[in-house]
């Protein structure tokens, strides 16, 4: 994604991409006019660190199923396996399809996105695995006067089964003030 123009809005990955065996480290972080993201079914494989971060103007970021796992249709339990959002002040929607992520047992992490209403992770009703063996950390460093969640427009989390599964941890916090 180096050839990319920092100045695009919207990144569309077709299926199948990115699977090749060197693609270790999926981050964006240089392409603030970004607004939206979307990944197609089955990419990126091999994928260990995934990361966005101080996109400024992203608004909406959906990937599709069996994408970042080695485990298709299945799970998995890798803690080297890494998920970060972070300071994405204007992300309103975070859609992840079926077995996405499903081996991912590592850190996972959204982190400071203000202005999120919506996160799908999965299908609800369906067996989905997504980060199956990981503990899911959603927080803030605000505090607001109404909520000790600084997820102030947070309307709907939604999951399928076995997301989170074996979670150790779940923490829905913001800082001190």
């Amino acid at each position: 994604m180096t050839d990319l123009s920092k100045t695009i809005t919207e990144l569309s990955i077709p299926p199948n991409s990115g699977n090749e065996i060197d693609s270790r480290f999926f981050i964006l972080s240089d392409f603030l006019a970004l607004k939206r993201i979307v990944i197609g079914d089955e990419s990126f494989d091999n994928v260990y660190k995934f990361s966005i971060e101080g996109l400024v103007n992203l608004e909406s970021f959906v990937i599709g199923k069996n994408c970042f796992t080695a485990s298709k249709n299945g799970r998995g339990d890798d803690p080297h396996r890494t998920f970060a959002i972070v300071n994405c002040p204007k992300l309103i929607i975070i859609s992840i399809g079926c077995y996405s992520f499903s081996d991912y047992s590592g850190e996972f992490k959204i982190t400071n996105c203000g202005s999120l209403q919506e996160i799908k992770i999965g299908e609800v009703g369906y067996e989905s695995c997504n980060f199956h063996d990981a503990s899911l950390d959603l927080r803030s460093r605000c505090r607001l006067r109404v909520s000790s969640l600084d997820l102030p427009s947070l309307k709907q989390i939604e999951m399928g089964n076995k997301a989170f599964c074996n979670a150790e941890n779940v923490k829905l916090e913001s800082g001190q003030a």
